[in-house]
């Protein structure tokens, strides 16, 4: 009983009471370890209920092939498999737009790595999404401006380079300076690299970031 109300009962008050909720899953963590014991005493029994060998071996074949599309799903999104949504839903292209993807700012690195290899010595940089991800991954000759206190969100000045997750208006940001690079997964952009060097400085809208 207590593992049917930790799974199903919590997060139907949620939803009977109207409870805000924000960032997907992370509010309902507390759901994972009893669904999973539901799903494990699942497959127990209905693995104890097959009589045979050939029927046991079927029965674990198909859950092979039938696991075999979450795994690959996996592969294609490594290293940022968070972003996954299930193909019944639509799975991740069909989530963009209508759902946080990469809400962490997770691919931000990789997309900085990308900009360490390409970008001009002692370059400015700005971060769209946590400022430390860039001080602690740009080159050392790479200088990091705080979007909001250097940079007022476009409307102050522009940095050389601008690395921007895809959430909110963090990605329309210095819309007059090309994108350059972008990290993707089945198609979906998670963090953007755009180029201002060879573009002179437009005063952009306030985001409501701030």
């Amino acid at each position: 009983i207590l593992v049917l109300l930790q799974s199903f009962g919590l997060p139907l008050a949620a939803i009977l009471t109207n409870a805000s909720v924000y960032g997907g899953m992370r509010q309902f963590l507390f759901v994972i370890p009893s669904l999973a014991a539901i799903a494990a005493w699942g497959l127990i029994w209905s693995y104890q209920q097959l009589i045979g060998r050939w029927r046991r071996f079927t029965a674990l074949s198909l859950l092979v092939v039938c696991l075999s599309p979450l795994v690959l799903d996996m592969i294609r999104l490594h290293p940022h498999q968070y972003v996954y949504f299930n193909r019944l839903s639509g799975g991740l292209p069909a989530a963009y737009g209508q759902y946080d993807i990469d809400y962490w700012g997770v691919s931000l690195r990789e997309s900085i790595t990308w900009l360490n290899g390409v970008a001009k010595k002692k370059a400015t940089v700005a971060i769209g999404g946590p400022q430390y991800v860039g001080e602690i991954s740009v080159r050392p000759d790479l200088a990091v401006l705080n979007l909001e206190e250097d940079l007022e969100y476009g409307v102050g000045a522009q940095p050389d380079y601008y690395v921007s997750m895809v959430y909110l208006e963090l990605p329309t940001l210095f819309d007059h300076c090309p994108t350059v690079h972008q990290v993707q997964r089945q198609g979906v952009p998670l963090s953007i690299v755009k180029d201002c060097t060879e573009v002179e400085f437009v005063p952009g809208p306030v985001s409501e970031s701030e």
